[in-house]
């Protein structure tokens, strides 16, 4: 995975990593439990801010100011869009995910009777929701569009993403044969994302939010 090839490549970088997420469990031990996936998250954080503070000659070769800034992003990012994540079990997630086709109906019917009948779970998206896709997609330019996105979003936008990106592979889900391990096989296998698809999915992600509500 080129993302985190970006770090985990050096032991400095191993360590940077470390030492962020270290402090933060150590900051809020009652409310934040280290997860798997966590780590996905923590690299693209730190590679998002080496990027950025390259193109500051102050701060292009000061690894120590970009782990400072990047503490202070994913300290935040952990108290607010990934807290439920960060409890002591897995229920906020899977409770979330059990939104996901009941959300799809209200996008198209069609798939949404098709999933159901196939008996698919909707648990094949945990790693997508817990990593934000950093963990399936290889791409660093796209992962960080998608945390661009997540960044600035509501912290269940999460989810209209995830449904976005099954709504708009439909013909491929379709066309499988209607039975779990099929569509699991086939589901299981995305996202694949281009540059200019991405777009088209964070667009209609966003059309999806502002027009249904999973309260």
């Amino acid at each position: 995975n080129e993302v985190n090839l970006v770090l985990d490549q050096t032991e400095d970088g191993r360590t940077q990593l470390s030492t962020i997420i270290n402090t933060i469990l150590l900051m809020y031990p009652e409310r934040l439990s280290y997860y798997q996936g966590y780590h996905d998250v923590s690299t693209v954080i730190i590679m998002a801010c080496a990027r950025a503070l390259s193109k500051n000659p102050l701060h292009a070769l000061d690894t120590e100011y970009v782990t400072r800034v990047a503490f202070a992003i994913l300290e935040r990012l952990s108290t607010t869009h990934l807290r439920n994540w960060m409890k002591k079990d897995m229920k906020p997630s899977m409770d979330l995910l059990d939104l996901l086709i009941p959300l799809i109906r209200h996008i198209d019917e069609e798939l949404y009777d098709f999933l159901m009948k196939s008996k698919v779970s909707p648990y094949f998206a945990i790693s997508w929701l817990l990593t934000w896709f950093a963990h399936d997609v290889n791409e660093s330019d796209i992962i960080l569009r998608i945390f661009d996105f997540l960044l600035t979003s509501n912290p269940f936008d999460i989810l209209y993403l995830i449904a976005a990106i099954v709504v708009h592979n439909r013909e491929k889900i379709l066309s499988t044969e209607c039975n779990f391990p099929e569509v699991h096989c086939v589901i299981s296998k995305l996202p694949v994302f281009s540059s200019e698809l991405i777009e088209e999915i964070v667009t209609e992600a966003t059309s999806y939010f502002n027009i249904i509500s999973i309260e």
